[in-house]
């Protein structure tokens, strides 16, 4: 982990391969156990790292507790937003936790969070980590989007991989995980089955050689 933190990747999928419904639509694919599991996985980390489309879809708290993020630990939540078009009144932007939202708009501000402003061309993941390594954000849970996910994919930057899949299946039109596919044969370092879904943990360096991004 030399320069840069410690990178946790956690998505939830169909079972046919969908993350989300038509045009990003928030589809709810975890079980009530993935969820304590999640909240679980947000309270080891230093924050948690989502992208603009993920906030104005489903405008999420990002909390460690089952309400509206009232409990500790609280983990900064980190917010890709190129453009900067967060809504005044999203969640993350409730001040109950620190904000910080890395974008390339260099007029528009917000309440409710530290805004990082980095040239357009510079706004790559590898910096944004570089800048939250050097202040003191070691590990990071990134929950998506695709967009999101799929930089960190191209990049090989990820230490732990999780992927589960709910018993639920998104009708046509929805969003695909892994576009262009992507043969995660052999993959999983180990599975869980449940009634509601599977879970499995990836071998990165698996992911990181079949990936045709």
């Amino acid at each position: 982990m030399d320069g840069r933190p410690y990178i946790i990747i956690n998505m939830a999928q169909s079972i046919n391969g969908m993350i989300a419904g038509s045009e990003g639509k928030r589809v709810v694919i975890s079980s009530e156990r993935d969820w304590r599991r999640v909240r679980e996985l947000r309270r080891k980390c230093d924050a948690i790292m989502v992208g603009a489309r993920t906030v104005m879809n489903d405008d999420p708290y990002l909390s460690t507790g089952d309400g509206d993020h009232t409990e500790d630990p609280k983990p900064a939540r980190i917010v890709l937003d190129r453009r900067l078009k967060l809504k005044p009144e999203s969640h993350v932007l409730d001040g109950k936790s620190r904000t910080i939202i890395f974008t390339s708009n260099m007029e528009r501000t917000v309440n409710g969070a530290e805004i990082i402003r980095l040239k357009d061309n510079d706004l790559k993941i590898s910096n944004i980590l570089a800048h939250l390594y050097r202040i003191g954000l070691m590990k990071i849970l990134v929950e998506g989007g695709k967009d999101v996910i799929t930089q960190f994919l191209m990049e090989g930057i990820f230490d732990e991989f999780y992927l589960y899949i709910g018993n639920i299946i998104i009708e046509k039109g929805g969003l695909l995980l892994f576009d262009p596919s992507v043969n995660i044969k052999n993959a999983s370092m180990e599975t869980k089955v449940y009634d509601e879904g599977i879970l499995m943990r990836l071998n990165p360096e698996k992911i990181k050689k079949v990936s045709k991004w």
